[in-house]
């Protein structure tokens, strides 16, 4: 599915010019823990620990396509982890990726749908990334014209995830902010149906 051709890719986020040129360091430090994060739940849904990054993302996107048959799409992204790692990073790197896009009052909770922020730096990164790769151009377009993730960008990443470049960090980036914005819908829409059956 991914070839590795002798081409070398940038290893870290901060050696593109399109992230350091839209992100302060320790936005960039921030996004780096996004990716790490990501990398190691999927390792982890995989039974994959200790091994090759890219294998994680072959055997995670191959299981997810055999999900999309089924029409069972799970991420396995143990929610616990995801919320610790939102919680360490910088409230403003954070602002810088995502908006609230609903909220409920659930008795004392505050539950609040997240969403890529129009106008934060994480949507400027993708716009100026999409100039030279035609995925991400895709994934812009449907962005800006339905100002959501849709559902065609969430078939598009897992049926044809063998178009993504994943030893690009950026692509890296863009999967792990996409699923981990999944996920967190996912959570409070299990909330929200687990208080409705209470009901």
């Amino acid at each position: 599915m991914v070839s590795l051709g002798c081409q070398t890719k940038p290893k870290s986020l901060s050696d593109y010019p399109d992230i350091t040129n839209i992100f302060e360091a320790y936005e960039i430090d921030d996004l780096e823990k996004i990716i790490d994060s990501f990398n190691k739940s999927i390792c982890k849904s995989e039974n994959l620990k200790g091994t090759d990054v890219l294998e994680c993302y072959e055997h995670y996107f191959t299981r997810m396509q055999k999900a999309v048959e089924t029409g069972r799409l799970e991420f396995q992204l143990p929610y616990a982890e995801q919320e610790k790692l939102m919680k360490e990073l910088d409230i403003r790197s954070f602002y810088e990726v995502w908006g609230n896009l609903r909220t409920w009052k659930r008795g004392s909770d505050t539950l609040k749908v997240v969403n890529n922020k129009y106008n934060g730096k994480y949507i400027k990164f993708l716009k100026s990334f999409s100039k030279e790769n035609i995925k991400v151009q895709k994934y812009v377009f449907s962005y800006e014209n339905i100002g959501d993730i849709s559902p065609t960008m969430i078939a598009d990443i897992v049926t044809n995830f063998n178009e993504y470049d994943i030893r690009d960090e950026r692509i890296k980036l863009l999967i792990a902010i996409h699923y981990l914005t999944l996920n967190e819908r996912n959570k409070i829409h299990e909330i929200l149906n687990s208080a409705n059956n209470k009901s």
